[in-house]
């Protein structure tokens, strides 16, 4: 059964935004935050873009540099391909897929950002990073949705620091994507920075959506007073809003039968389920497949790469992830 401590994070719908002064989060000043002085994440070195080292031994041959409309065609074929098995969960097919598309194509970002998606979900995090900044180099630091996969790779290792670095990379990129800024909101709430994870929340998806966000930080947090709080904020702001009304009356029975949260199934509209944070890369959660946050939402979880999300996933980049591609 699931139990209260091992509560999971969710996605939330993109609406609209005001302002609220948030003078009514659950205690009166937020815990310091853990330094941020790890320097921004960075692509490699120069002399490293001009002789790059494919991941996993590949030895690349040379792909056209100005591929002609046919050759880009089965490219892009070839690389739906592997977006299919991998969102069939069929990852070392997906992952041989894109391996061969690094072989043929040294020169183009996209498979090496999938690839580095399919090695988080095998919780291969060092290929998964190595992957990312190669990606990153040969798109030439443009593109958000591969800091936004770094960034939630981080997250999952439990390395907040790092992730809240690549996070702003990929915020500051593209400033009005929702979903970066609910991950970045994620990565504040787990380093108890509650005020400014709530801010980000709200830019993404207005105040209503950011208390039912932030309930669940705090859920995942062990504080599950201050996430009925939360819950109850949310209704304050929308009294329409079911899915924080749901998950109060669990909390809420919770106190006497513990197992009823296992009843309660948080989903985005899209089908996206709420993920685990796991402290510094270990914990009970370990086993669950991070691939469930791969689509783009916005909060906790999205990448940008895979369904749409992503992580974009999500990306949350098309994964989100945390929707991959960004």
């Amino acid at each position: 059964m699931v139990k209260i401590s091992l509560l999971a994070i969710g996605l939330l719908t993109v609406t609209g935004c005001t302002t609220l002064k948030p003078a009514w989060l659950p205690g009166t000043t937020p815990a310091a935050p853990e330094s941020t002085s790890t320097p921004a994440v960075s692509p490699p070195s120069q002399a490293a873009a001009q002789t790059p080292t494919t991941p996993q031994g590949l030895n690349p041959s040379p792909g056209p540099s100005k591929p002609d409309s046919r050759a880009l065609a089965d490219y892009m074929r070839e690389l739906a391909n592997g977006i299919q098995l991998e969102e069939a969960r069929q990852y070392p097919e997906a992952r041989k897929a894109y391996e061969q598309l690094i072989q043929k194509w040294p020169t183009r970002y996209e498979a090496y950002h999938r690839l580095g998606q399919v090695c988080d979900r095998q919780k291969r995090f060092a290929e998964a990073q190595e992957n990312y900044q190669h990606a990153i180099l040969l798109a030439g630091n443009a593109e958000p949705g591969i800091f936004n996969d770094l960034g939630y790779s981080f997250f999952l290792q439990g390395r907040l620091d790092k992730a809240e670095s690549a996070m702003h990379k990929a915020v500051a990129l593209r400033p009005t994507e929702p979903k970066y800024h609910n991950n970045l909101g994620l990565i504040y709430g787990h380093q108890r920075r509650f005020e400014d994870a709530w801010n980000e929340f709200r830019l993404a998806g207005g105040e209503a959506e950011a208390c039912y966000n932030l309930a669940f930080i705090k859920s995942s947090l062990s504080d599950f007073e201050g996430a009925k709080a939360c819950f109850r904020r949310a209704l304050a702001i929308d009294p329409s809003h079911e899915r924080a009304r749901r998950a109060l009356r669990a909390f809420e029975l919770a106190e006497t039968d513990p197992d009823s949260l296992a009843q309660l199934e948080v989903f985005d509209e899209d089908g996206t389920q709420w993920v685990p944070y796991v402290e510094n890369g270990h914990g009970q959660n370990q086993s669950q497949d991070p691939s469930s946050t791969a689509t783009a939402g916005t909060a906790p979880g999205n990448r940008s790469g895979t369904a749409a999300g992503a992580s974009s996933p999500t990306v949350a980049s098309g994964n989100g992830r945390i929707s991959h591609g960004g």
